[in-house]
């Protein structure tokens, strides 16, 4: 259907709806026949790529290939039991991933656009996704356009559709423009097309398609999947198991070359260094940090703070300023008027509502883009919403405002808003907007029913009044208009020689968890900045009250990077209050900011934040005021809109990176002990302390459910009482890597001197392989709990505050115990009480050296 070239009427008709919407009956009959209003193109893996990914892994594969050369050998129950491991390895790996491919698509929808629909002719906000043809959109500027609309209303409208036609110069909307059924996408004046940008302006249309059968539908189709990057954190993953990968092989031929030469069968030998390969290469790494992270993502969605990639996380913990707006954000964004300014006098709204309140509560009504609905909702910017309760209250709301012809819309640039209204055949503007801003678009003032000139006696006293609520904390609006006797549009908006009506005060308060979580920024080495377009002086009122500013403190205004120049620059790394500032210069302070050494959080609602949010380190968009541009520009985005929870979320980035150290600290740390284990058997003249099979079922009990425990485990005191991490920090250099190195050594040697124990009695090397399974066992189980801190010895830690890792170490002694079962597999023998005594014993060493050395560490560092 060529719905751009058909008369709107027609429009209506086909789709049979109205300029009221649909009924929510017959949207959801229509949501079930057409489906979601999504492009189903999935960007995870399937269930069956998950399975294929699992055995495209080289050591898998030389495994698989060690188990054939098995099979024909001879050697047929070890042939299926490193076949079943293989593919319990293969079950664990596709849980894994398809859980942490569950997670990243729950949180996908969490942040999915929402759009303003208007059914039984009442405005509603719902999921973009629930959109279905006939229903009626409202989009305003900064929107991300929910469907392809046929446009009712556009006034100003304009939007970028560069990337449906690549014409980067916005096309401006003509509702009533005759457009030919050939015509292309850029010509299509009538038409807001799916995933287009709102950049001027705003407009209500039908939805026309919806999904597939939009225009980004069609091309979407014709797309081949892009391959996704890889995060920063994954790429140094990659990079550690590769060099470990190396490290390890070159040390498992090593160690198949030295049996061979002992004169040891080749096949088995083979079979060996192989499965010594899959035990100490961390070839699950990538997967268990994934799903560590989707883990930790989702607990942070559920605090409020939506991350859309995972490679924010790491950086979040590195976070070392953040810079906040002030509304909604530190404060409530629940405003409400408590001071005028009428008849040149203060008047406090608590006590005080004269008549003479009447022009501007109609201009507070009329000049507003706020809505109010029969159910008793408001919907719209906080301060609008604030300006039509004031105006309702005194008994004006919007139904009274005569038509609204014209508007020229808020821009952040000119700090106001205009709208043109008919009222018995003349044209009246009204204008709001910041109170120095109407004050100088004024020449003349309503006093006493009267219009008069401002004089500079007038306009002195008036600025003084102006400052003198705004130095109380509140957000100062001023109110005017103007009749206009010509009909032409330039005459009926420009915003000079206006009649000054008064002025408002609004008091945002200070969310209640804010100053605490400001304090906590700055125990934690991270300082808060604060960044508004309001006032100066209520900036640094709130500034100081919250302990972002201190008394003497200048703020930066927006004049400032005008006046200054370059120099600005200088200021702008020591300068904690930025007011009145335009979006471009967001840039601007996250660049320098950068440029210092210092990793960036931006917060941003509007349209023009997105290169801001784009440039910081941490891009935060708004979820309740923010735009659909700025929230695909961030990387985390508020479902509160509150700062408090900016820093819960830098608390779990901390908690999550911890989380993936101690992971790979335990992980490694195991694997070097069975590498120096076999490596000093060989070297000394032993045969093999543990065979294949025992190898291979180690690293499926000890890398994976203890390891995954790990990834939950809860934060470590002080963790916000660090400086920020370095992002330039080795996930493992120094003493991190001498301490796996060194904890590898003990655990290789104890479990050799169990072996050396088992084989000296009456039943031999099978005791000595038995000893040395069952005390490697022990010592890794053990050192999962130890792992749980870098700091306290496991006898410090609450054994309740981690239920999981109890959990793992449980299933996975249990695992253990079973193979006891089948002897002719695993040649594991019954171990008597003494027995095991000796291997429990020995088994806890390890975890004992390491807790001993926390403690040096500890007392060394007090010292």
């Amino acid at each position: 259907m060529s719905w751009h070239s058909i008369d709107l009427n027609k429009v209506f008709e086909k789709l049979d709806t109205s300029k009221k919407g649909l009924s929510k009956s017959d949207a959801a009959l229509r949501l079930e026949e057409h489906g979601k209003n999504r492009i189903d193109i999935k960007e995870g893996n399937t269930i069956w790529q998950l399975i294929v990914g699992q055995f495209v892994n080289p050591l898998i594969v030389i495994l698989i290939l060690a188990c054939v050369a098995s099979f024909f050998t001879g050697e047929i129950i070890d042939a299926i039991a490193i076949l079943v491991i293989v593919l319990l390895n293969a079950v664990l790996g596709v849980a894994q991933e398809y859980k942490a491919e569950g997670a990243l698509d729950a949180l996908r929808e969490m942040s999915a656009p929402h759009a303003k629909v208007i059914r039984n002719g009442q405005t509603t906000e719902i999921p973009a996704h629930d959109l279905v043809p006939g229903d009626v959109v409202a989009i305003a500027s900064g929107d991300l356009v929910p469907a392809d609309l046929r446009l009712i209303e556009a006034i100003g409208l304009a939007c970028n559709e560069a990337i449906l036609t690549g014409e980067s110069k916005p096309a401006k909307k003509d509702v009533s423009a005759v457009v030919e059924e050939d015509a292309t996408y850029g010509d299509r004046y009538n038409i807001s097309y799916s995933g287009t940008t709102v950049t001027t302006g705003r407009g209500t249309g039908i939805v026309v398609t919806t999904g597939m059968d939009t225009a980004m539908g069609n091309i979407a189709e014709s797309l081949a999947r892009v391959k996704k990057e890889k995060t920063p954190l994954e790429k140094q993953l990659a990079q550690l198991g590769l060099m470990l990968g190396l490290i390890f092989l070159f040390v498992c031929g090593l160690v198949f070359a030295m049996g061979v030469m002992s004169g040891g069968e080749w096949t088995k030998q083979l079979v060996f260094a192989v499965s010594l390969a899959v035990a100490a290469i961390p070839e699950g790494l990538p997967a268990v940090v994934t799903i560590v992270l989707s883990i930790g993502t989702t607990r942070m969605s559920k605090k409020g703070a939506i991350i859309k990639r995972l490679s924010s996380v790491e950086t979040l913990g590195a976070t070392t300023v953040i810079c906040t707006d002030k509304t909604g954000t530190l404060t409530e964004n629940k405003m409400k008027a408590e001071r005028a300014v009428i008849n040149m006098r203060m008047v406090d709204l608590f006590h005080e509502k004269p008549d003479s309140l009447g022009p501007m509560a109609k201009i507070s009504a009329g000049c507003n883009d706020a809505t109010y609905n029969t159910d008793g909702e408001f919907t719209g910017d906080p301060t609008e919403i604030a300006l039509l309760q004031f105006a309702m209250g005194l008994g004006i709301n919007q139904d009274s405002i005569p038509p609204r012809v014209d508007e020229l819309s808020f821009d952040s640039k000119r700090k106001a808003m205009t709208t043109v209204h008919l009222e018995k055949d003349k044209l009246y503007a009204y204008t709001k907007g910041a109170f120095e801003v109407v004050l100088e678009m004024s020449n003349r003032i309503l006093k006493d029913n009267k219009v008069i000139p401002i004089d500079a006696k007038i306009r002195e006293e008036l600025q003084t009044l102006g400052s003198q609520i705004t130095n109380e904390g509140y957000r100062t609006m001023g109110f005017a208009y103007k009749h206009s006797p010509d009909t032409k549009p330039k005459d009926r908006v420009e915003e000079k020689d206006l009649v000054l009506v008064g002025f408002i005060g609004l008091k945002d308060p200070i969310r209640a968890d804010v100053p605490e979580a400001v304090e906590k920024c700055k125990m934690a080495g991270i300082r808060p900045v604060m960044v508004t377009g309001d006032h100066p002086e209520t900036a640094m009122i709130y500034a100081r009250k919250l302990g972002i500013a201190k008394e003497g403190d200048k703020p930066i205004t927006g004049k400032d990077f005008t006046r200054l120049g370059d120099k600005i620059d200088e200021l702008i790394p020591i300068t904690n209050v930025f007011a009145r500032v335009a979006p471009e210069h967001k840039l601007r302070i996250v660049n320098v900011l950068q440029k210092a050494g210092n990793v960036v959080a931006m917060t941003g609602d509007g349209v023009n934040d997105a290169p801001a949010l784009k440039k910081a380190d941490i891009g935060v968009s708004m979820g309740i005021t923010g735009c659909e541009v700025a929230k695909d520009s961030a990387s985390l985005i508020l479902t509160d809109d509150s700062f408090s929870t900016i820093v819960s979320a830098v608390y779990e980035g901390r908690v999550i990176f911890d989380n993936i150290k101690k992971f790979i600290w335990y992980m490694l740390g195991a694997n070097i002990g069975e590498v120096f284990l076999i490596f000093l058997a060989l070297i000394l003249g032993y045969p093999p302390p543990l065979i294949a099979i025992q190898l291979l079922w180690i690293n499926l009990l000890t890398d994976s459910l203890p390891g995954l425990a790990l990834g939950v485990e809860p934060a470590e005191a002080g963790i916000m009482d660090r400086k920020p991490r370095d992002p330039k920090q080795k996930l493992i250099s120094g003493s991190f890597l001498l301490d796996m190195i060194f904890r590898g050594i003990v655990m290789g040697t104890v479990v050799f001197i169990a072996f050396l124990i088992g084989n000296s009695t009456p039943a031999g090397y099978s005791m000595g392989i038995t000893y040395a399974f069952s005390t490697i066992v022990v010592s890794e189980l053990v050192l999962a709990y130890s792992c749980r801190s870098f700091k306290k010895t496991m006898f410090e830690l609450n054994p309740l505050s981690n239920p999981q890792i109890l959990g793992a170490i449980a299933i996975s002694f249990i695992l253990f115990l079973v193979t006891f079962a089948f002897p002719g597999i695993f040649k594991a023998i019954p171990l008597g009480f003494k027995d095991i005594g000796i291997v429990v014993g020995l088994g806890v060493i390890p975890a004992l050296t390491v807790d001993a050395w926390k403690l040096i560490k500890r007392f060394a560092k007090r010292k």
